[in-house]
């Protein structure tokens, strides 16, 4: 009886080893906010949204959670957490963080320290591969110390004696010029890359997005698009794959083709979700899409494999074609007009009101 006992406790163990090895997460990525108030409302709802959309770029399996920062010195309250680490978050990042309401002043020494502290406990589980911090803002200092250099030594300390290796990235946006310097030193002794400023909302989208591929260490470099680019510069389309069916998309013009498997755009790695289609840097070109195969959510029937652009100049809808206008580079939106497809978390729709497309 004891022997039968001693067996059965083994499995248990087994077994619950194996769910906690399964759910330890390969990556695990913090999002710091500043929700500080801004001179600009619209400079603080583009800080949310590039989040709420990168939080969408990151892979199911990974880990996310999201805190802000900002408020009056000297209050507990002037960093908190808003969504606890967790798979399967990106969703309810994208949606909280567009929900947040900025405060007070610039409270970046609060912020930082609690978002390594959040890394201190067993659970939520730390990352297999990769635990990082991005740390989002426009500022560049804490308004709640004149002491900037022991604000700098306070966080070189915490970051050295945490319980797990941290990855810090420092994503300014309209940083003002006085106070990139005290920024570029706070990322220097976090022992991160120099911070990536940016100062346009496609900018700041883009960036984040390149951050949360956990392929790369580190992010590549990408010119979003802009609204004046120099002619002697190829211009690109970044064309989002959001339907589940195998695309083909043609770029009519040079017989270029770009082509995505079926259900990549919900089981493949946030570089399979997008095509980069090199274009002339004048007049027009129409890309053209071809669905083909079954996605995961279609059975036994015939589906109708009818595409829908979203973001072309020829206007939203199901139509084969994408009329683009080389004047400027361009992020579309591939999906298709099947509704019984399926819900796709990755959808043009939310593109659409992220203010992407």
């Amino acid at each position: 009886m004891l022997l039968i006992v001693l067996l059965v406790a083994a499995l248990l163990i087994g077994v619950a080893i194996v769910v906690v090895l399964r759910a330890v997460p390969d990556y695990r990525t913090a999002f710091l906010v500043d929700a500080s108030l801004p001179k600009n409302g619209s400079d603080f709802t583009a800080i949310t949204s590039a989040v709420g959309s990168a939080a969408q770029n990151s892979a199911d399996g990974d880990s996310l959670s999201l805190r802000r920062f900002g408020g009056t010195c000297g209050d507990r309250g002037n960093t908190s957490p808003v969504v606890d680490a967790g798979t399967k978050n990106a969703q309810k990042i994208s949606t909280t963080a567009r929900a947040l309401t900025p405060s007070g002043k610039p409270t970046l020494e609060s912020g930082v320290l609690a978002a390594i502290d959040d890394f201190s406990g067993y659970y939520p589980f730390r990352a297999r591969k990769r635990n990082r911090i991005i740390v989002v803002t426009s500022h560049g200092f804490d308004a709640c110390t004149t002491d900037q250099a022991a604000l700098q030594r306070a966080i070189h300390t915490k970051a050295q004696r945490a319980k797990v290796k941290l990855d810090f990235r420092f994503v300014g946006y309209k940083v003002p010029q006085k106070e990139q310097r005290p920024l570029a030193q706070l990322a220097a002794v976090a022992k991160a890359p120099k911070p990536r400023l940016t100062t346009t909302p496609a900018e700041l989208s883009t960036t984040l997005k390149q951050l949360t591929v956990p392929e790369s260490p580190e992010a590549k470099h990408l010119t979003p698009p802009t609204a004046e680019p120099p002619q002697s510069k190829p211009v690109y389309a970044q064309v989002i794959v959001a339907t589940g069916y195998a695309a083909t998309i043609t770029n009519t013009r040079n017989g270029e083709q770009c082509t995505r498997g079926a259900n990549s755009a919900i089981t493949g790695r946030p570089s399979e979700r997008f095509c980069s289609m090199k274009l002339p840097n004048e007049g027009t070109v129409t890309l053209r899409a071809t669905l083909s195969g079954t996605p995961f959510p279609v059975f036994n029937r015939e589906p109708n494999r009818q595409p829908a652009w979203y973001g072309c100049q020829n206007g939203p809808g199901p139509t084969d074609t994408c009329t683009l206008d080389l004047a400027n580079g361009h992020i579309v939106c591939l999906s298709s007009q099947d509704g019984r497809e399926g819900s796709l978390r990755l959808n043009c729709e939310g593109y659409r009101a992220s203010g992407l497309l």
